[in-house]
């Protein structure tokens, strides 16, 4: 009987939640090539689809789209965490504005990058999230900080 190693990760259960279909296909197709880190991929395109699903495993990444027909990526978020018990949520989306990510992060997200994110990074980025970590693309790191940093008082001259 072989026992697993300390710290081997768990496969990943990968819920794709993305309306274009182009998109969704070619997320699913590349994250299913890969068994040895994904266990199953299930592709959805709406909020609603996936919280209307009967038989999906309970420990799952979700890759989710915030601009969703009918309900958004956001709104879901707190339904889809009860449903799933807890589940990692990793927003992927083209909005970057800084209302869109803190929305997000405030729902309950466990990390946020955008949809030019090349491939391989974004299966990193889900491996990341599996481990516990929080990964954002630069350019969402730099609205973060920006919204931290000091406002500079500007002078009008009067």
């Amino acid at each position: 009987m072989a026992v697993p190693e300390e710290n081997q990760i768990e496969k990943i259960n990968l819920l794709i939640v993305e309306d274009d279909r182009e998109m969704r296909e070619s997320f699913s197709m590349y994250f299913s090539r890969d068994a040895k880190q994904f266990a199953a991929v299930y592709a959805f395109e709406s909020a609603e689809e996936l919280l209307a699903a009967k038989s999906l495993p309970k420990a799952v990444v979700m890759l989710l789209d915030i601009n969703l027909p009918g309900m958004s990526g956001i709104d879901a978020i707190p339904l889809l965490k009860e449903k799933f018990a807890g589940p990692e949520i990793l927003m992927i989306s083209v909005l970057s504005d800084s209302q869109s990510v803190f929305s997000a992060i405030c729902a309950g997200a466990s990390g946020y990058i955008d949809k030019e994110t090349p491939l391989p990074a974004i299966k990193d980025a889900i491996v990341q999230v599996r481990e516990g970590g929080s990964p954002i693309t630069p350019a969402i790191a730099r609205k973060v900080f920006d919204y931290f940093q000091p406002k500079k008082e500007t002078s009008n001259g009067l």
